[in-house]
């Protein structure tokens, strides 16, 4: 038997937060945030100071996982290849 780990609020939050603000842009309310990820306004507040803070921090945390993807292994060939790596995948 496999037990799936339930997404923390925190994860819950910053996935909302990356979609609606994908969507809908920065504009969004705190009230279509909070549904969205199924959880209550203290919730939010909880977590994080502001709206702002919110979607700074799924901004940071998206944009370290498109860069991370980017990126070739630390001894993955000569400076050039490591270039090229990157071209080759945003191609």
């Amino acid at each position: 038997m496999t037990i799936e780990a339930k997404p923390s609020s925190r994860e819950r939050l910053l996935e909302a937060a990356a979609e609606l603000t994908y969507r809908d842009g920065v504009g969004i309310g705190v009230e279509a945030l909070c549904k969205a990820a199924g959880v209550s306004k203290r919730s939010l507040y909880q977590l994080f100071e502001s709206k702002d803070e919110l979607l700074a921090a799924s901004l940071k945390e998206g944009a370290a996982a498109f860069v991370a993807g980017l990126l070739p292994p630390p001894d993955d060939g000569s400076p050039r290849e490591r270039i090229l790596h990157v071209f080759r995948q945003l191609g």
